[in-house]
């Protein structure tokens, strides 16, 4: 599915509920921290599908990993969005942003072989972004 990736020298992580994102730093384009005024809803998608906002000229989708990993309904959204964006490896998923809980920091690839701490990788929820999270749903009427 996925050509071989490059190796990692740094990993970002971020919060995700309980969890520890282990995001390697060949997949980040960059980090945002965003107001969630400036996010446009787009209520027709998935509910992993929060909006769109505008970060330097370009339109930026923002997927919810709260929706989309934890499986959790009604999330609300904090004044400040934690975005994780991806980066050219990913061609299909260029510039889509992830919206964490929050952003930990970094760790070096050395820090990451002798941890013992159990990250969800990056990758798991890759595979979960393939499908029909970007198509419209239909609009029933009297729904």
């Amino acid at each position: 599915m996925m050509a071989a990736s490059p190796k990692a020298d740094r990993y970002v992580l971020a919060g995700l509920g309980q969890k520890v994102l282990l995001c390697p730093d060949y997949y980040v384009l960059d980090v945002l921290l965003l107001d969630r005024n400036y996010v446009l809803r787009l209520p027709f998608y998935a509910p992993c599908v929060v909006g769109v906002t505008q970060h330097q000229g370009k339109i930026v989708p923002l997927l919810s990993l709260r929706h989309l990993c934890l499986q959790e309904q009604n999330v609300l959204l904090p004044g400040q969005l934690a975005v994780i964006r991806l980066a050219k490896t990913l061609p299909e998923l260029f510039g889509v942003g992830l919206i964490v809980d929050r952003i930990i920091g970094s760790i070096s690839q050395q820090q990451y072989q002798e941890t013992k701490y159990d990250y969800l990788p990056l990758e798991v929820i890759l595979e979960q972004l393939q499908g029909s999270h970007w198509l419209p749903q239909r609009w029933r009427a009297g729904a």
